[in-house]
């Protein structure tokens, strides 16, 4: 974790010197008027890249929280644990949870 870390730091200060040399706008498509609206006055490469790296850490704590069952909003809850389940092993299958409970109880009945 540490490395990666220090691997999306060093991202970030790369893609700063970038933006710093080639003065490359990202949002350049938005109304002008809605920019000053928001006062914003241009997105570079390593804005973007910190505004996916936030969302990436806050996803990634919403998970854990998922999976030590701490309280969230359930829709939430309900969404992540489907993420999880579809694409990632993090989570078995509610499905493959209840075929196993079955074979377990079967087992003991069988005793």
């Amino acid at each position: 974790g540490l490395i990666r870390k220090a691997g999306l730091l060093l991202s970030i200060i790369f893609l700063s010197m970038i933006d710093f040399i080639m003065d490359i706008d990202l949002i350049a498509f938005i109304p002008k008027t809605l920019k000053e609206l928001i006062n914003i006055k241009n997105v570079g490469i390593s804005n973007l890249f910190i505004i996916l790296f936030i969302l990436f850490e806050f996803l990634s704590v919403l998970k854990n929280m998922t999976k030590c069952k701490l309280p969230i909003p359930i829709k939430l809850q309900k969404f992540l644990e489907k993420i999880m389940t579809e694409y990632t092993k993090e989570i078995e299958n509610s499905s493959n949870i209840e075929e196993k409970q079955e074979i377990k109880e079967g087992e003991k009945n069988d005793n």
